[in-house]
C-alpha cells in the first residue's frame, strides 16, 4: 500500500524515478488496483500526492481472472469508494476525447495531478473501448479478456522490416471481429490466467 512505503528507501527511489520522468516531459500514469482493505484515508494520501505532482493516479477495479477466482469476493472493492470521494470533495470530470483510454479522469482546482477510474464492471464500460493488447509472445488480443478464438499471432509479420503494411492490413481485418463487450459479469474471463501475462 502507498502509506506503507511512504518515507522508505523504496518510496524515495520511486519518487526519484517520477521526478526524472517529469523532467523529461513524460506523461506519468500510476495504476492502483483496488483491493480490500482500502479506505478513504488511503485515498486522501494519494490525493495529497497529486496535489503536488502532475501525474495521473488511476484506480482500477480488481478484475476476476483464473488465478483470483476463489477469493475474489473477499478482496474486491467497487470503484464507488473513489467516485463518492470525488463527488464529496468537488472534483470535476474531464471531457473525454476520441483517443481517451479506459479511464474516466477527474481534476480539481489547484491540483497538479488527476485521478482516474477504470471500472470494468460498470454499465457501458466497453462502449468507448479503443484498445488492443499484445502479449509478450506476439499474440494480438482484441479484448483483454478475449477467448482463444479471438486471439491472433502477429509473429508471422514480425520476421522482417518490410512486413509492416501486411501486418496493418491483417490487424484491420481482425479488428472487425472485436466484440462489443467482455463477459466478466458472467464469470467468463477468457484465456488470460494472470494480467501480468499481457
Amino acid at each position: 500500500k502507498f502509506k506503507q512505503i511512504t518515507g522508505t528507501k523504496y518510496f524515495n527511489k520511486i519518487l526519484l524515478g517520477i521526478k526524472k520522468a517529469l523532467e523529461c516531459k513524460l506523461e506519468i500514469k500510476i495504476n492502483v488496483v483496488l483491493i480490500n482493505p482500502f479506505s478513504e484515508k488511503d485515498l486522501i494520501e494519494f490525493s495529497n500526492f497529486i496535489e503536488e505532482y502532475p501525474v495521473t493516479v488511476r484506480f482500477i477495479e480488481l478484475m476476476k481472472t483464473n488465478d483470483i477466482n476463489n477469493n475474489f469476493q473477499e478482496i474486491y472493492i467497487s470503484h464507488k469508494i473513489i467516485s463518492n470521494f470525488l463527488i464529496k470533495n468537488e472534483w470535476n470530470e474531464e471531457k473525454r476525447s476520441l483517443n481517451s483510454g479506459p479511464a474516466i479522469e477527474y481534476s480539481k482546482k489547484n491540483y497538479n495531478g488527476k485521478i482516474g477510474i477504470i471500472a470494468p464492471y460498470s454499465k457501458g464500460f466497453c462502449n468507448s473501448c479503443n484498445r488492443l493488447r499484445i502479449s509478450s509472445i506476439g499474440e494480438l488480443y482484441l479484448c483483454l479478456f478475449g477467448e482463444s478464438s479471438h486471439i491472433y499471432s502477429l509473429r508471422p509479420f514480425l520476421q522482417t522490416d518490410n512486413q509492416i503494411e501486411e501486418m496493418i492490413k491483417f490487424i484491420g481485418v481482425k479488428l472487425k471481429l472485436k466484440k462489443y463487450s467482455h463477459n466478466l459479469s458472467y464469470n467468463n474471463y477468457g484465456k488470460i490466467k494472470q494480467l501480468s501475462n499481457i
